[in-house]
């Protein structure tokens, strides 16, 4: 059950790398010069209220340092990273 679940999460967040390759392509190719969506825009853009709750979650001094950093990092290699580690956690035991 839960091998399943990681994998599931895993190729979902391999699909949102994907659309974000594609969505950071095209507006590259746009502006003429690269150009990548940071993850709290990515955030903001899909689930607002969810990303207020978490910020009001978390202490001023935690939000400020880690979630801050978090959010200015690209989308990209983030969702490829937690696919990977998800998938990584998912993946069938090999019977010897």
């Amino acid at each position: 059950m839960f091998r399943f679940t990681f994998r599931l999460i895993g190729y979902l967040a391999l699909v949102g790398a994907f659309i974000a390759i594609v969505v950071d392509g095209a507006r590259s190719i746009a502006a003429g010069r690269l150009v990548y969506s940071a993850l709290g825009d990515a955030w903001t853009y899909l689930a607002p209220r969810s990303l207020a709750s978490v910020q009001a979650m978390l202490s001023p001094s935690l939000r400020d340092t880690a979630l801050g950093t978090a959010l200015l990092a690209p989308t990209v290699p983030l969702l490829i990273v937690l696919a990977v580690v998800f998938l990584l956690l998912g993946r069938s035991r090999h019977r010897a």
